[in-house]
């Protein structure tokens, strides 16, 4: 006696034999997809909100802020890494931080520092998404390096060459 299968196994064993039927352009898919995107970020920017009303501080969404780089500059990149932290905006003795991680002990030796420096520090609470694009201000910001002018000899310098030149006459000649 042969066995019929239920209306579920027949729609499973069907499904993988069927080729996907596609009834958008790829650009209505990428449209969709991204639509699908947006909304998942707002809903987590919606709850990071609430979460921030429940621990009683503010919340900002800095996805579509613009940070200078003045205000970026006040935490080092590594230290906004380890703090999951970054400072948005800077005027006269106030600086605000942004946080992922209100309780992160690094954050609270960065808004330490600030203290010392007779800063007053505002600390938000923002999204995982806020922090990754804000992250991304860092390669904003001019890398300094050290200019050294003239010639630089060092004491390892000095011993190598102190037997074989007298003078100067001596090194002229060598050379």
């Amino acid at each position: 006696m042969t066995t019929l299968p239920n209306d579920d196994q027949a729609d499973q064993t069907n499904d993988s034999a069927r080729p996907k039927l596609n009834i958008a352009t790829d650009k209505v898919s990428a449209d969709f997809k991204d639509k699908m995107q947006e909304m998942r970020l707002a809903d987590q920017e919606k709850a990071i909100e609430k979460e921030a009303k429940l621990l009683i501080m503010p919340y900002i969404n800095l996805a579509a802020f613009a940070i200078l780089p003045e205000a970026i500059g006040m935490v080092s990149e590594e230290d906004a890494k380890e703090a999951s932290a970054v400072c948005f905006f800077k005027q006269e003795d106030t600086i605000r931080l942004a946080t992922t991680k209100p309780n992160n002990p690094k954050l609270n030796e960065v808004v330490e520092n600030f203290k010392k420096q007779d800063y007053a520090a505002e600390i938000y609470l923002i999204s995982p998404h806020s922090l990754d694009r804000s992250l991304t201000f860092y390669k904003t910001i001019p890398k300094i390096k050290k200019i050294e002018r003239g010639i630089t000899i060092s004491k390892d310098d000095l011993e190598k060459f102190k037997g074989q030149y007298t003078d100067l006459e001596d090194l002229a000649n060598k050379t």
